[in-house]
C-alpha cells in the first residue's frame, strides 16, 4: 500500500517533512485543488488519508504520494447529533524526491 507523506508549510509557504527538515519547493508538484474534508474532531489526520488511500477513494489524487493538510480551526466546528465534526483543507503534491517509510 502506498503512503502518503504528511508535510508542513510556513508562513512563506516553505515546505517541511515529518521531522523539521526543509523539503525544496522546486521538487514538490501540485496535482490537486485544495479540497475540503469533514472529520470528527477527535479523528487523526494520517489515520483518515491512510483509509482513504487504502479504499481508492476518488478524494486522493492517483499521482499523489504527499499532503498537507490545514491546521485545526475552532470555527470550523459544528455537532451533529452528540458527535463534533470539523472541516480541514487539504493540498495534495506529487515530489520528485520521495522516500517512503
Amino acid at each position: 500500500m502506498r503512503k502518503l507523506e504528511h508535510l508542513q508549510e510556513d508562513e512563506q509557504g516553505k515546505l517541511f517533512r515529518k521531522d523539521g527538515k526543509p523539503f525544496p519547493n522546486n521538487y514538490a508538484y501540485k496535482v490537486s485543488r485544495i479540497k475540503t474534508l469533514t472529520m470528527k474532531t477527535d479523528c487523526k489526520t494520517q489515520e483518515v488519508i491512510d483509509a482513504l488511500t487504502r479504499s481508492n477513494s476518488a478524494f486522493i489524487p492517483k499521482d499523489a504520494n504527499a499532503y498537507i493538510a490545514s491546521d485545526f480551526n475552532r470555527c470550523t466546528d459544528h455537532l451533529r447529533g452528540e458527535d463534533a465534526y470539523t472541516v480541514l483543507a487539504f493540498q495534495f503534491y506529487n515530489l520528485a524526491i520521495y522516500t517512503s517509510e
